[in-house]
């Protein structure tokens, strides 16, 4: 991880990461699932998150699918396999524990992140995608849940996800139809927040990227930790949202732009 720490770059079987201005840009490669079982690819691709996460240079983080996926039934099959034979406990425990990272690490990440996808996108993909904070998909994309096909709930929060943007009875709806989404009809339902051509998916998100670094730091900062905070009570949330404002308020970044603004 030396090459990453010091120069924003990196690459593995798994992903490669480079740096676009104040943009840290992670993508992802064919049969990321099968990789995560690798245990230096997955500390790789934790360790580039955090690494971006705590690099003051870095103002959003745009994490873009593989374009050419495996074919979906290679990667069902690998999973029905995964799951099926007991003698691969250890290596379902190790993509479990990998998904569990990387969805917990782009929730508590400070940076805004934006995920760019095309194609067809299966549950796991796709959840760490309801984890980030900005969703950009190519208009000939398909989000499909095959969790009747497995058998199985879809892995990495999807549930969670689902139910928080669209309630309970639509999750279910979803998880029981069998049926793909539309990227138009995702986008309808809350589940992107936009739909681009596809051949220029990866210019529109970087559009989009290198826009949000123009935004002020400490609102992209604290609009994300409010976003994130867990809605138990509005008091709880009222004290957090104080919390929130106070930091940004008497941040050196705030104070120079408000001197600047009156002069």
């Amino acid at each position: 991880m030396k090459g990453l720490a010091m120069h924003n770059e990196y690459e593995n079987d798994s992903f490669a990461a480079t740096r676009v201005d104040q943009v840290q840009v992670i993508r992802f490669k064919q049969n990321l699932l099968h990789h995560l079982t690798e245990l230096d690819d997955k500390e790789a691709l934790v360790q580039c998150l955090e690494h971006a996460g705590g690099d003051d240079s870095v103002r959003v983080i745009l994490i873009l699918g593989c374009p050419e996926k495996p074919p979906t039934r290679e990667t069902l099959n690998y999973i029905s396999n995964l799951v099926s034979d007991r003698k691969n406990e250890h290596r379902l425990a190790r993509v479990f524990n990998a998904l569990d990272q990387l969805v917990l690490g782009i929730k508590a990440n400070p940076k805004v992140i934006i995920h760019g996808d095309c194609g067809e996108i299966l549950s796991p993909f796709f959840n760490l995608s309801l984890a980030c904070d900005y969703r950009i998909v190519g208009d000939q994309a398909r989000f499909r849940f095959a969790s009747l096909e497995l058998g199985l709930l879809p892995k990495g929060g999807g549930v969670y996800f689902l139910r928080e943007k669209l309630g309970a009875g639509k999750t279910w709806d979803i998880l029981l139809s069998g049926e793909s989404i539309s990227a138009p009809k995702a986008l309808e339902m809350g589940l992107v927040d936009r739909v681009v051509p596809s051949g220029l998916l990866e210019d529109e998100t970087m559009v989009f990227a290198r826009e949000l670094c123009k935004k002020p730091k400490g609102l992209l900062w604290g609009a994300k930790k409010l976003l994130n905070c867990p809605a138990n009570s509005l008091p709880a949330y009222l004290k957090f949202e104080n919390m929130v404002l106070l930091e940004n308020i008497y941040s050196e970044g705030f104070k120079k732009r408000m001197d600047k603004k009156l002069e």
